[in-house]
């Protein structure tokens, strides 16, 4: 049993990840620049922003472990009860499966 992973890890090392065509660069592109406006302090404190791209059905769970829907977190942001003073992202890698992104 201990040999196997091994043997699989030294598989994947040999196999180059398959290069992404033109639109699904187009795609990563756009996520990470999604990324970056939420990280402006204008775009973070607008509620126009999580309106225009949190999902239908968004749910968050905070650091104090409350449920918030995509109609909390607008209300927050318009209320100004939700806000950031720095927003830093490192190491971000984008994935793409299909029609989904993570």
């Amino acid at each position: 049993m201990v040999a196997l992973p091994a043997f699989s890890a030294q598989l994947r090392g040999r196999h180059p990840k398959p290069s992404i065509d033109g639109a699904e660069q187009a795609t990563v592109r756009e996520i990470v620049d999604m990324e970056r406006q939420a990280r402006e302090p204008a775009s973070a404190a607008m509620p126009e922003f999580s309106q225009r791209t949190l999902a239908e059905d968004y749910v968050a769970i905070t650091p104090l472990g409350q449920v918030t829907t995509k109609q909390d977190t607008i209300s927050a942001r318009k209320s100004g009860q939700l806000r950031y003073d720095t927003i830093n992202v490192s190491d971000m890698v984008v994935r793409l499966y299909g029609d989904t992104a993570w």
